[in-house]
């Protein structure tokens, strides 16, 4: 078997993807700073933000394609039931997780914890 071309402009898609969702943060921050948005400037930092979640989707992209271009045309790694349980060890459980862990920490650090509150705030 051939070892497949490096793609380097996936590595070029991931670095443009990384300096937006930064400039996302900070565009945000800078938003949540600014205390009247009806400004001039606010309504431009608030677009900006806006704007600025072009990197989700863009992430998902690169994902998918990385994932395809893996297992495309390799027959003896097309076993989806592992592939599925990599992905939830790998991913699913660390998640479950530390969203535990959170929301244990936000129920011995609140007196007043409610479902309904944390569920819609």
């Amino acid at each position: 078997m051939t070892k497949k071309k490096h793609l380097y402009e996936v590595d070029l898609m991931r670095c443009f993807f990384m300096f937006g969702v930064v400039l996302n943060h900070v565009a945000s921050t800078f938003a949540a700073a600014l205390g009247n948005k009806a400004t001039p400037a606010g309504r431009f930092l608030v677009s900006t933000h806006l704007i600025l979640h072009f990197p989700r989707f863009g992430f998902m992209f690169i994902t998918g394609l990385v994932l395809f271009l893996g297992y495309w045309g390799r027959p003896e790694k097309q076993n989806w039931p592992v592939f599925w349980k990599k992905r939830y060890i790998g991913s699913g459980i660390p998640y479950l997780f530390w969203n535990g862990l959170f929301l244990a920490f936000l129920l011995l650090t609140s007196g007043s914890f409610s479902w309904n509150k944390w569920l819609t705030g």
